[in-house]
């Protein structure tokens, strides 16, 4: 994907938004408990079929749960493509993925 990752906060500079891109052990962590979003802007029109998130093995208590995937064709106006609600308590260490449908 070309383009950038911004996010509404970061914990560290080994936790940016970009990690969320990427296999390896570090990932994007947010400062806070809600309301946190990442935005993704393309130089290019891009189709999405979905998504997988991963909770590591110390974050207890800590799950990726009400959520909305939303389009823009501004940054300004945005539309929700897909909305989901997760387990409080995510399994660890392993992806799941959401495929829209």
């Amino acid at each position: 994907m070309q383009g950038a990752i911004t996010a509404s906060s970061f914990d560290h500079n080994d936790r940016k938004p970009n990690k969320v891109l990427t296999d390896d052990t570090l990932y994007w962590q947010s400062v806070g408990n809600t309301n946190q979003w990442l935005q993704f802007e393309s130089t290019d029109a891009v189709t999405v079929s979905g998504f997988r998130i991963k909770r590591v093995s110390y974050t207890d208590n800590v799950a990726f749960r009400d959520w909305r995937w939303q389009c823009s064709d501004d940054g300004v106006v945005w539309t929700d493509a897909a909305v989901g609600t997760n387990a409080p308590n995510q399994d660890c260490c392993h992806f799941e993925p959401y495929v829209f449908p």
